[in-house]
């Protein structure tokens, strides 16, 4: 079915064949499909239930979107060992998440934290999956930049929570993004964020800068000095409560305003 978000963007859901939205939702319904599929097992028997998950981003994605509305078992997987050596040591550690490709912008991202690392101690933990030798690409800048010692690029994890939980910063340097998943897990155990205006909906989620500190992702002067001031415990800026804002709660709040 076709319908659209409170912000009036539209998307398709898909349930099983048992299962059928309400009419109300397919009345919303207008113009080519720009939003997430959604769908939920749990919740698709049940078209009354499943208000609540639809929106831009809630609910699951087809690439395996986070239930905002499960906040507590979140930061439940986050609560376990520290997961790398450099992790609570006296040098910070900052992470980053995502395919290392050109579109997530790691490129910059090195030039930044070397620009940084001139600076203070600091080490880079990214993670992610590694195609056509772009991980033999990063650590050849790293080694150019003269960074290599202070960069790791450990792959896949199967639970990026203690991970992000046990960083001093998170970085989102990405070109270009959807509604990027691993921020809301970044914002829902807060830790302080750096992100490119350019990821996604980041400038929403971030409040415009008041949760988490945006940059240009072609400035990699502006995001190394974003990195240190939230490196920084006096002048880092944590999303606090912001993830609240994107609960279970709230979504369902606004497609009842939307609906009446």
């Amino acid at each position: 079915a076709l319908v659209t978000d409170p912000l009036g963007a539209p998307f398709y859901i898909m349930a099983p064949q048992d299962a059928q939205p309400s009419r109300a939702f397919v009345e919303h319904g207008s113009g080519p499909a720009t939003g997430h599929v959604v769908w939920n097992e749990r919740i698709a028997s049940d078209p009354d239930r499943a208000l609540a998950f639809f929106g831009r981003h809630f609910g699951w994605s087809h690439q395996g979107g986070m239930p905002m509305g499960e906040l507590g078992e979140y930061r439940f997987l986050a609560d376990g060992p520290v997961p790398h050596r450099w992790m609570g040591r006296q040098s910070p550690v900052i992470l980053a998440i995502g395919r290392l490709a050109l579109q997530k912008n790691f490129v910059t991202l090195l030039a930044a934290f070397a620009t940084l690392r001139r600076e203070r101690p600091a080490r880079l933990i990214i993670l992610g999956e590694s195609r056509d030798r772009a991980c033999y690409s990063l650590r050849a800048q790293a080694k150019a930049l003269g960074i290599a010692d202070d960069l790791d690029l450990p792959g896949t994890v199967d639970n990026v929570f203690p991970w992000l939980a046990h960083a001093d910063a998170f970085v989102l340097p990405s070109w270009w993004e959807g509604s990027p998943n691993v921020l809301l897990e970044a914002m829902a155990v807060d830790v302080p964020i750096v992100a490119s205006r350019s990821a996604g909906n980041a400038v929403d989620l971030l409040d415009d800068g008041r949760c988490g500190l945006l940059v240009d992702p072609a400035d990699a002067a502006a995001m190394a000095d974003a990195l240190g001031r939230q490196l920084d415990l006096a002048t880092a800026i944590r999303p606090g409560d912001r993830i609240d804002h994107f609960g279970l709660d709230a979504l369902s709040d606004a497609w009842v305003r939307l609906l009446r």
